[in-house]
């Protein structure tokens, strides 16, 4: 979505009737994974070579690997559809109640990774079914910067495997 106010792009996650809260969350164990499609918007600037500069949309793959013993999920981005080398790691958080807390981001571009950037999420489920079973689904958004030479921000929206 891009905003009216500053004409900067803005991507979030909308769910579906299910709710992010379960009350035996706690509970829950082992190790689950969550794959599913990612997308949103990059800008590159390179200012010694203005020719290379470059933004618009794109497409990837995101996994996300839940840790219901620990309580911590971690993930990636990958397959992105404009650039084969990019790789963004969505860095181990905790997970609690459903909600994923704000975690950091790296950002690899053919090898080479910076840090910058954050990224959160909620679990989702149908709870009229979901006793004692972990979460069919797992949705977030963050963004992440390579420096000062790229800014990206999307959203995912990942299935338990």
């Amino acid at each position: 979505e891009r905003t009216k106010a500053t004409g900067a792009y803005q991507y979030g996650v909308l769910g579906d009737a299910s709710n992010s809260t379960f009350t035996n969350f706690g509970a829950l164990e082992g190790t689950v994974t969550y794959r599913g499609p990612a997308i949103g918007h990059y800008a590159i600037y390179q200012e010694l070579d203005k020719s290379s500069n470059a933004h618009g949309p794109w497409k990837a793959t995101a996994q996300l690997t839940a840790n219901f013993d620990t309580d911590q999920i971690a993930g990636t981005i990958t397959g992105f559809d404009v650039n084969s080398g990019w790789a963004v790691t969505l860095k181990e958080t905790s997970m609690s109640g459903g909600t994923i807390t704000a975690g950091d981001v790296s950002w690899a571009i053919n090898g080479n990774v910076k840090d910058g950037g954050a990224w959160n999420g909620e679990f989702h489920a149908d709870l009229a079914t979901h006793v004692d079973t972990h979460p069919d689904g797992v949705t977030g958004t963050f963004n992440a910067s390579f420096g000062a030479a790229g800014e990206m921000l999307g959203a995912f929206g990942a299935h338990k495997q």
